[in-house]
């Protein structure tokens, strides 16, 4: 058995990052109607917390003094923020991301988080095609690249209920920048993977820089 993700929220926290750069305009989810989101779901904790929280994230919690209950209470709202030791006991998890997603970081950060931990073989990212945040939701007036990807997450599921993650039967798209493009990967999937890799790359920049910076 597993987690299967679409797009999902793993850091809620008003941080900046490439994916929520470029959505600044977004005409789905645009930065300021994710900022009301999140206001309206967490403003009053991160208004008191938010800072800690930041913290938490950029300094991998290894200087950051906080009590076990607020620490819970983080990663319960950031999935992202959960000390390693709870992140080595997760099932296997199946994330499917959108390619035109504020969202589209948090994906990547998790995938990466976890394979750094040693969890390569149990987790896995793929990057739905031109599709936005909430595409699940566009199945239903027959777009047909949110259908494909629908079809494709409920095969997911099947499987890992039958076989538990194995990549041999799911195919990602794309797990990582250090993999090559999967087998019959076709021109458009490979444009998505270099897009990814290179988001990547400047999403490490981009931390650092921000690290330096001082938030």
């Amino acid at each position: 058995c597993g987690v299967v993700m679409f797009y999902p929220a793993l850091f809620v926290h008003p941080s900046p990052s490439p994916s929520r750069v470029i959505a600044i305009m977004d005409p789905l989810l645009p930065l300021g109607t994710l900022q009301m989101v999140v206001d309206a779901y967490a403003g009053r904790f991160l208004k008191k917390y938010g800072e800690d929280m930041r913290r938490v994230h950029e300094d991998k919690g290894a200087k950051v003094q906080l009590s076990a209950a607020l620490r819970r209470r983080f990663h319960h709202l950031s999935p992202l923020l959960a000390p390693d030791e709870l992140l080595k006991r997760l099932p296997a998890c199946a994330v499917m991301a959108s390619e035109l997603d504020p969202l589209l970081d948090d994906s990547i950060m998790f995938v990466r988080r976890m394979r750094k931990l040693g969890r390569e073989k149990d987790v896995m990212l793929k990057v739905a095609s031109c599709l936005p945040h909430g595409w699940l939701n566009m199945y239903f007036i027959g777009d047909k690249s949110a259908l494909d990807a629908s079809k494709e997450g409920v095969c997911w599921m099947k499987q890992l209920l039958a076989n538990g993650l194995a990549p041999a039967h799911l195919q990602p798209t794309f797990v990582d920048s250090s993999l090559s493009a999967a087998p019959h990967a076709g021109e458009d999937d490979v444009m998505v993977q270099e897009l990814v890799i290179e988001a990547l790359e400047t999403l490490s920049v981009f931390e650092e820089a921000h690290a330096a910076g001082g938030g």
